[in-house]
């Protein structure tokens, strides 16, 4: 008998070493918000996979955290999911982007069917940075407290 067992076993465990790492819990956040956001939108891995020019299983594999799919393809979930790349990585916990957010990423800086002018443009570039300074002050007043 050739190879035998210990052959195959020694296989098996090289074989595990070429694995990548698995994301698991809440440490794969894309997985989990596909998996939210396929349920949310009533989709199948391979409807997914269909759209992303996918397997089934390519898409499982990002669902359960040992694939990462390519920037192309995030972008191409969030368009699907109406929701940012930026949600999707776990960067932020607002689901929808805003409509700010859709004027910046689109470059299209209108309002009322009237394109911003600069000086309209420092002024609201002022106003969201003394917004975010109010807010920071606000988060660390009742870090504070708590």
């Amino acid at each position: 008998m050739y190879g035998g067992s210990k052959m195959n076993q020694t296989k098996e465990a090289n074989n595990k070493d070429k694995r990548p790492a698995r994301l698991t819990g809440e440490d794969n956040v894309f997985g989990n918000r596909l998996d939210e956001l396929k349920e949310e939108y009533g989709y199948s891995f391979e409807q997914i996979g269909n759209i992303l020019d996918k397997s089934k299983q390519t898409i499982i594999g990002y669902r359960h955290g040992y694939r990462f799919p390519q920037m192309r393809d995030i972008d191409k979930l969030a368009d699907l999911f109406n929701t940012s790349v930026s949600y999707l990585l776990g960067e932020t916990n607002i689901k929808m982007p805003s409509p700010l957010e859709k004027m910046i990423q689109n470059g299209n800086f209108t309002y009322n069917g009237r394109e911003l002018t600069e000086e309209e443009l420092y002024r609201v570039l002022e106003h969201l940075r003394k917004k975010n300074k109010e807010d920071r002050a606000e988060n660390k007043d009742s870090e504070e407290k708590a």
